[in-house]
């Protein structure tokens, strides 16, 4: 399979979202650094964490950059200030530089969190999105949305904060546990229900291929479904127009997961 490349117009903050399989094979080419940058953080929970954050961390210091590996707690129960400002003093520990640069690696509750840190961070550094899930590949990790909980709502502190790039490697998908794959198809067939039919009939077609994300049909969902977010957040990257398309099905979705202490029920 080729590697799709998808582009996010957005004015003044392009990039490119870059999936396929075998991505992580070659992370320490494909993620772009800062002229400047000396230092890196790679931020990750669970299992991410164990699996990817330290092989793209040695990726990394091939090309002579000093880097650590930040691990939060995992899981939407934990998508809260406390965890940010845990993740902001390990960057004053190291310290990160207004020249340096975050990698977040892993699912939605990641990309959101080290976003939210990257974005606050000498009031904005560069962060590369990593997404190892198929929520995170379709949605938290392309648009720049990034954020955190309140006990009142869910992502209600956050900031607008585009990513450099967005390196999507499918077989990270073999991963999850069907729950969360399922959990990611609910963001799948949103984008067909707003945009792109095709989608819907994949997902009729090929129901039990799409739950095991088998990779040539997971990398057409993936692209298929960044192109539609691409195109509406490149129009309207604030969320002030045709963006709040994306919010298909998610008012009363957010309300359900608030009322299950964000540990009942999967966002998708």
């Amino acid at each position: 399979m080729t590697i799709s490349t998808i582009d996010v117009a957005v004015p003044r903050s392009s990039y490119v979202v870059m999936i396929g399989p075998k991505l992580l094979n070659d992370v320490g080419h494909l993620i772009p650094r800062p002229q400047h940058a000396s230092r890196a953080v790679v931020v990750s929970s669970g299992v991410p964490a164990r699996i990817f954050a330290e092989p793209i961390a040695a990726a990394l210091r091939l090309s002579d950059l000093a880097v650590q590996v930040i691990e939060l707690p995992d899981g939407e129960a934990n998508k809260t200030l406390a965890t940010v400002e845990r993740c902001l003093h390990a960057f004053a520990r190291i310290p990160l530089g207004r020249d340096d640069f975050v990698v977040a690696v892993g699912g939605g509750v990641i990309e959101d969190m080290a976003g939210f840190a990257a974005a606050t961070w000498n009031r904005g550094i560069p962060i590369v999105q990593v997404p190892t899930t198929l929520t995170a590949q379709v949605d938290a990790a392309v648009g720049g949305k990034t954020g955190v909980n309140l006990a009142e709502g869910k992502n209600l502190v956050g900031a607008f904060h585009q990513p450099s790039a967005v390196i999507a490697d499918i077989e990270t998908l073999a991963t999850l546990p069907e729950r969360e794959r399922r959990a990611g198809l609910g963001e799948v067939a949103k984008y067909g229900f707003i945009a792109d039919p095709v989608i819907l009939e994949i997902l009729e077609q090929r129901p039990h291929d799409a739950v095991a994300c088998v990779p040539d049909l997971a990398q057409e969902l993936v692209s298929r479904s960044v192109a539609v977010k691409a195109r509406i957040v490149a129009a309207d990257e604030r969320d002030v127009g045709e963006r709040v398309l994306l919010n298909y099905g998610h008012t009363i979705g957010h309300a359900i997961e608030t009322l299950g202490g964000y540990q009942t029920f999967k966002h998708g």
